[in-house]
């Protein structure tokens, strides 16, 4: 539950007062926005919008890659909102989005994560990963020279579960970036079924020779 309070003017040049008040049983809004009569809500549950001017009407803002169609954010709660520039900005604990505002769809993601500088350095995020997380798992890494790259994940017997990217070629440079580069597995094996709760291994391997490896933790 919040509230906030806008100041505006109407064409007499009358003082407005209007207060924005979010019920949502179990969840708390921590900040909002404006965009004309639009109010945008960083929630526990999302990034909810009420264009209606009925305080008690709030639809979820589908946070969703323009590029891949990939949800973004999924139901982790957001922090953080602000409309600025002709975008919305909306942030996580782990990443800002930048949403179009004209159609709402994420144009761009800044990741909140540890600086690499060689490919011999591979990490996924977030992790532990939870099921109830539908955004996924990332997969960060350095390609040092342009390579087609092979992401796979086994579990604690080293039997192959998924191949997540097969042989997809990447230019120069840090991933992710935004857009089509993110390289995410959903937590399936290769039925399209959730894995199981555990431990489980990503190999990375690159074209050029170079093979590295790193551990994910499932849990519920």
């Amino acid at each position: 539950r919040g509230r906030e309070t806008a100041l505006t003017n109407d064409d007499n040049d009358t003082l407005l007062v209007r207060f924005w008040e979010l019920f949502y049983d179990g969840d708390f809004a921590w900040n909002y926005a404006f965009n004309g009569d639009t109010v945008f809500a960083a929630t526990n549950s999302g990034l909810l919008m009420n264009s209606t001017g009925t305080p008690l009407v709030w639809d979820t803002v589908q946070l969703v890659d323009e590029f891949d169609e990939l949800q973004v954010l999924g139901d982790a709660p957001i922090y953080a909102v602000e409309v600025f520039g002709g975008y919305v900005w909306v942030g996580s604990d782990d990443r800002m989005v930048r949403l179009n505002l004209d159609n709402l769809k994420v144009e761009k993601t800044f990741f909140v994560q540890d600086t690499l500088t060689s490919s011999e350095q591979v990490y996924a995020f977030p992790v532990p990963y939870s099921h109830t997380n539908d955004y996924g798992v990332n997969f960060h890494f350095v390609v040092e020279q342009d390579a087609n790259i092979t992401i796979e994940i086994y579990d604690f017997s080293m039997t192959l579960v998924k191949t997540v990217v097969n042989n997809r070629a990447f230019t120069a440079g840090t991933y992710p970036t935004s857009g089509s580069s993110r390289v995410v597995w959903d937590g399936t094996n290769g039925n399209g079924e959730k894995v199981a709760v555990g431990i489980y291994y990503f190999k990375v391997e690159y074209s050029t020779g170079e093979v590295r490896w790193d551990k994910i933790a499932v849990i519920p």
